[in-house]
């Protein structure tokens, strides 16, 4: 379990949903990307495989304001 209270959370919120794309399991992947960029907005990485994961869920429409963020 994270403790989004530690330091590097948003970080391990990133790896935990790489975990989860790669398992091909996008919907916990993308709740993973999502709790990443709400503990740090900026962490760019998690915005990018956010990104991808709408991208090649055909969410298009999604991709614009996230990307616009960068």
């Amino acid at each position: 379990q994270i403790d989004d209270r530690q330091p590097g959370a948003a970080d391990s919120w990133r790896r935990v949903g790489k975990a989860w794309l790669q398992a091909n399991r996008a919907i916990p992947a993308e709740r993973a990307f999502r709790r990443a960029l709400q503990l740090d907005p900026s962490r760019h990485e998690a915005r990018l495989e956010l990104a991808e994961l709408l991208r090649l869920s055909g969410r298009y429409f999604e991709l614009e304001p996230l990307l616009r963020e960068l």
